[in-house]
């Protein structure tokens, strides 16, 4: 691993943890039902737990062989285990990265269409989404669509904070 690597990886980790608490502090702690911006919260706080997963496993570039390994090596643990851990997550984080990924941007797409809030990010987001429902691709580099997602996430909690206060 290199220098870049590990500065990359710190910083991230550093931002997410810091959305997180600006999400927590923002949460109410009974929130109101049916509340579009209090939905678009509880979407945030599944996007931004992915995330913060997802910035521990990004280190790597991955490809499809890779990938595919670890998404086996993943199912054998669980049918044997029927448990997983971080440092399992760790050891198939080809496949493990991308879930959570994936995971973070159909999270953060509910959170735009809530909303109904249209911006260049989600117009980035759903050509993201749009990709991976229509090849097999991925992007190798999965710091490049976390980065994104982190983006989207923290224009969603802005627009969410707004509405919230203008109820």
């Amino acid at each position: 691993m290199q220098d870049h690597d590990l500065e990359w990886l710190v910083h991230n980790r550093s931002l997410i943890q810091e959305l997180l608490l600006e999400l927590w502090k923002e949460f109410p702690e009974t929130p109101s039902t049916g509340s579009k911006p209090g939905t678009v919260l509880q979407l945030l706080v599944g996007a931004t737990f992915s995330l913060w997963r997802a910035a521990f496993l990004a280190d790597s570039d991955r490809d499809w062989q890779q990938n595919a390994s670890h998404a086996k090596k993943f199912l054998g643990i669980i049918i044997k285990d029927n448990a997983i851990a971080y440092s399992q997550e760790r050891d198939t984080r080809f496949w493990t990265v991308g879930y959570y990924l994936n995971n973070a941007f159909l999270r953060l797409e509910m959170a735009y269409k809530t909303l109904d809030y249209h911006t260049s990010l989600r117009k980035e987001v759903i050509g993201f989404l749009e990709q991976q429902m229509a090849t097999a691709e991925f992007s190798p580099d999965p710091r490049k669509p976390w980065e994104l997602a982190y983006g989207a996430a923290r224009e969603l909690l802005k627009e969410a904070r707004q509405r919230l206060t203008s109820i």
